[in-house]
């Protein structure tokens, strides 16, 4: 009662951490309604079913947790139906938010990241060229590989001539090593050997990781078939 102005203030002994539910966290609340719900339905408890599973419903809206978007619309639909047409209509989208959390999650290509990353866009428009086919072609293999991709101000700082099919290969080649090397993989110093065939020097400090002299300006981009560090210049071999 630390009486304010415009309210009153309660000093605690503890920070309070809301509630941050994944998308199986609310399909796991959604299955313990269910094994509720649905024995009480078998019996023709349609009203003990359809409290059971209105009731996990709106702790989900509620809180605004995952799968609220879709149960929304459904609990509004609930409430003017019988209990036995509103627990279906519950349940329905129960199975489609159980189906989602179970589903296994999608993880891109390199070639799938780079697509999907506006400022590697200099370097998706070269090699999805059909004179660097091979090299689109290695990316999109099981590998695994560890790509250092300049943005695009660094294509644009290093004045790259994309006609110049053999030297620009050899540079592409110098950005990938062969195997997954994530940031934390990493020593604080070390030399790796490229596809190109010579060797990175990559150092790791306070101040991030730098290849070449250059900084990563993001790190650890996984993908299925490797992982990206997105670099601030083209590397030179």
């Amino acid at each position: 009662d630390v009486d304010a102005s415009n309210g009153v203030v309660h000093v605690v002994n503890k920070v309070l951490m809301p509630m941050l539910w994944t998308l199986r966290q609310s399909a796991d609340r959604i299955e313990r309604a269910i094994s509720i719900g649905a024995p009480k339905y078998n019996m023709g408890d349609y009203d003990g079913c359809y409290n059971a599973y209105v009731a996990a419903a709106d702790e989900i809206v509620g809180m605004g947790a995952p799968g609220a978007d879709k149960l929304a619309p459904a609990v509004a639909t609930s409430r003017m139906q019988t209990s036995r047409d509103g627990a279906w209509t519950l349940r329905r989208v129960f199975d489609v938010i159980i189906a989602e959390a179970d589903a296994p999650a999608v993880v891109p290509s390199i070639v799938d990241l780079v697509v999907a990353t506006p400022t590697l866009s200099t370097l998706l428009k070269v090699v999805t060229l059909n004179s660097y086919k091979p090299i689109l072609d290695a990316l999109s293999g099981s590998g695994p590989f560890t790509v250092f991709a300049p943005t695009d101000a660094a294509f644009a700082a290093a004045g790259v001539d994309v006609n110049d099919v053999a030297t620009v290969t050899e540079v592409l080649k110098y950005h990938v090593v062969s195997g997954k090397f994530p940031s934390s993989a990493l020593s604080a110093s070390q030399m790796v050997a490229t596809l190109q065939g010579q060797k990175l020097d990559i150092k790791k400090g306070f101040g991030g990781v730098t290849v070449n002299g250059a900084s990563v300006v993001l790190a650890d981009v996984d993908a299925s078939n490797g992982v990206v560090h997105v670099v601030n210049k083209v590397l030179m071999p």
